[in-house]
């Protein structure tokens, strides 16, 4: 990563409860260190987070 794509991450870790260590800013970097550009890697991760609340606000309750 370089040096402006970490300062980057930096700005935008300051939108999130708990900074760097946050979950949304670890997939960022994961996605990022596997070769998406930082809007792809945001996106995705907002994917992924977005999927996961639907998941706990309508839990499957017999079968319905």
């Amino acid at each position: 990563m370089s040096k402006a794509m970490v300062e980057r991450l930096l700005v935008h870790s300051k939108l999130h409860k708990g900074g760097m260590r946050s979950k949304h800013m670890r997939m960022m970097i994961k996605f990022i260190k596997e070769g998406l550009s930082f809007t792809r890697a945001h996106n995705r991760a907002k994917k992924i987070e977005s999927t996961a609340k639907i998941a706990k606000v309508r839990p499957n309750k017999g079968g319905y």
